[in-house]
């Protein structure tokens, strides 16, 4: 099991680039990919996620890739004319405002980061080796990162469901002293009204009662669904979703049991069972 939570990262350098891949990731009802990448690496970033979501099913993933060149000629200087102008224009304006001639310096065109672009001289196809190998350990790294977050979510929800386990237990074992009491009470009201227990229509509505109270198939499931929230906590495969919908239904046999039982202690126990469940639902919202 794991978290959407994590990060990974990881540096790498053949004889003519060095890279660094970082990748953050945070939780997200869908897998939603932000990429920070070099412009000139941009037609491998189909590549990049691809990889991404190979490893990753579902969670806000941050990426960012910077490389740099380790000889000079790997690397020149770009002019951006448009920039350039837009700066020479601005003086311009301030010269018409101030109402004197103000002329822009080198140091006001080097200053600007947009005037002067330091671009890499690489063909992506030759960088996607390099780039490929840092990208795969990141991801190892950000793996590990989250199964160690999970398995700290996973002790938490074992020790939740282990209280849960024990209050459901208490209400089995609460559930037949309903029943008797519920047939001692009528039993004695129909007395003192001094009606005929061989009325067939007195039976028929006690059986009735007595069905409507029964909790023992909400029970069961319970028992189901908890067995089933430990077996995807312990497989493989992502099991956010998975666990999500097992807390409704398990908060929907709560409600059930909670509205048939009719009883101050059976309510107690459901009370405290649905505060537990809750906060287990709050942290499968992080997992993956």
């Amino acid at each position: 099991m794991k978290s959407m939570t994590g990060f990974g990262q990881a540096e790498s350098q053949n004889e003519n680039w060095q890279m660094r891949i970082e990748i953050a990731t945070v939780n997200r009802k869908q897998i939603d990919l932000a990429l920070q990448i070099p412009r000139h690496l941009q037609p491998l970033e189909s590549k990049i996620r691809k990889a991404l979501c190979e490893k990753i099913s579902r969670g806000r993933v941050n990426l960012s890739l910077k490389l740099s060149a380790l000889k000079p000629s790997a690397q020149k200087i770009q002019l951006n004319l448009e920039n350039a102008r837009a700066i020479e224009n601005q003086f311009l304006q301030l010269s018409k405002t101030l109402g004197r001639e103000v002329l822009p310096t080198a140091t006001d065109f080097l200053s600007s980061p947009d005037v002067f672009e330091l671009e890499e001289q690489s063909h992506p196809e030759e960088v996607w080796p390099l780039l490929k190998t840092t990208l795969e350990q990141a991801l190892e790294n950000l793996t590990q990162s989250r199964l160690i977050e999970g398995q700290a979510l996973k002790n938490d929800f074992e020790q939740r469901l282990n209280t849960l386990t024990q209050l459901i237990t208490q209400t089995r074992e609460r559930a037949p002293f309903v029943k008797e009491y519920y047939h001692q009470q009528l039993s004695q009201r129909l007395e003192e009204a001094e009606f005929n227990f061989d009325d067939e229509r007195i039976l028929k509505e006690v059986a009735l009662y007595a069905d409507r109270i029964d909790i023992s198939e909400e029970l069961t499931r319970l028992d189901a669904h908890i067995s089933r929230f430990q077996e995807l906590m312990d497989g493989e495969t992502p099991s956010g979703r998975p666990l999500d919908f097992l807390c409704q239904e398990i908060n929907r046999e709560f409600n059930t049991i909670g509205s048939k039982a009719n009883d101050a202690e059976i309510a107690t126990s459901i009370v405290f069972s649905k505060t537990e469940l809750e906060k287990i639902r709050e942290q499968v919202q992080n997992i993956e």
